[in-house]
């Protein structure tokens, strides 16, 4: 398991030093609330499967250098005290790396331990409810490697715009704005995240999954041993069905904070605002940029009239509003405008 390249062992690594380097990155309050869950789950795991073994440090995952400048990885080596810490560190790694488990799960029925079992042999001395928390620590740790990498990836794709590694002290300046100058980096930073909201969503909608799918194991895991077969293979099927749909609900509404009051308002007024004063439907570049110069300027006017406004309220950008080709389909096309009738009247005909 990594975290943007790095080692990373979570039945045995400084969970403490996790969190350190992670709450480095600019964007880390936004998302702390699961960081905290996931690290917070598997400390809990930890006292169910190894409950004596120490903690190993962890090699620096976020110094600015490494956005500035390229280094090579360095080792890390893992350290426990008793082979059988090994073994588990190992069949979790195991467990991650096999896409067929979940899948057994999920399409043929199988319990969460007959999965493992059935992918991953030499483990018969393992009692069931120890797979299902090596399963659970498994989602843990992918709520973290993928917060971490998105973070991560954010800022390293901003120093490079910037030309840090092509500008001379292009990235010593941007990282002396970074820890100097917050709100100008802020605003850098959060018109990059506006070009790709549906990466962010994405993101936080799949790290809300690993995490529902890592709490619901935790607490199977704990009632294991009392459940009968047909009962472990039920709860098994219905906690990643559960976890999903909780979490596309929660992650779904992941927004960036300042444009989180556009979205909405567009959400309830898109049906009107796209025709014109004939009824004709406006073409998306002239909505967009009525929407830019004229609509969303007066509403955000009313938002900062607002007693605390939540997320310092601004204007996404136009490829926000626009969308950037297929992969980037743009606000519009993701509340309806395409099905949108070319006229109004023909709405109701």
């Amino acid at each position: 398991m990594r975290i943007h390249g790095t080692p990373f062992y979570p039945l045995t690594h400084d969970l403490e030093e996790v969190q350190d380097h992670l709450s480095e990155f600019f964007l880390y309050e936004d998302y702390a609330y699961l960081v905290d869950q996931a690290l917070s789950l598997l400390a809990r795991i930890r006292d169910e499967v190894l409950p004596e073994t120490p903690v190993s440090p962890l090699q620096d995952l976020t110094g600015i250098n490494r956005l500035t400048v390229k280094t090579e990885e360095q080792g890390l080596t893992l350290e426990t005290t008793k082979q059988s810490d090994a073994e588990l560190e190992k069949l979790l790694f195991a467990i991650h790396r096999n896409s067929h488990i979940r899948l057994l799960v999920e399409a043929r029925g199988y319990a969460i331990h007959s999965a493992i079992r059935s992918q991953i042999g030499g483990i018969d001395h393992l009692a069931d409810d120890i797979l299902v928390y090596l399963f659970s620590a498994v989602k843990a740790s992918q709520t973290l490697m993928e917060l971490g990498n998105w973070m991560h990836d954010v800022e390293a794709d901003l120093f490079e715009r910037q030309g840090a590694g092509t500008l001379e002290g292009a990235g010593e300046r941007l990282a002396d704005t970074r820890e100097n100058y917050r709100e100008v980096y802020s605003t850098l930073i959060n018109e990059l995240r506006s070009e790709n909201l549906r990466g962010e969503i994405d993101t936080a909608i799949q790290s809300s999954i690993f995490l529902s799918e890592a709490n619901n194991s935790r607490l199977l895991a704990s009632v294991y041993p009392s459940l009968d077969e047909a009962r472990r293979q039920k709860e098994s099927f219905q906690l990643l069905q559960e976890s999903k749909r909780e979490a596309s609900a929660k992650g779904g509404k992941k927004l960036l904070r300042g444009h989180e009051w556009a979205f909405h308002f567009l959400a309830d007024s898109l049906s009107h605002l796209a025709y014109d004063e004939c009824g004709v439907k406006r073409s998306k570049r002239s909505l967009v940029i009525l929407l830019i110069e004229e609509i969303l300027p007066k509403e955000l006017e009313k938002q900062l009239k607002r007693p605390n406004p939540k997320g310092a309220p601004t204007i996404p950008a136009e490829k926000t509003l626009s969308g950037n080709g297929a992969k980037k389909p743009g606000w519009l096309k993701q509340l309806g405008y395409d099905e949108l009738p070319e006229t109004k009247d023909a709405r109701s005909s």
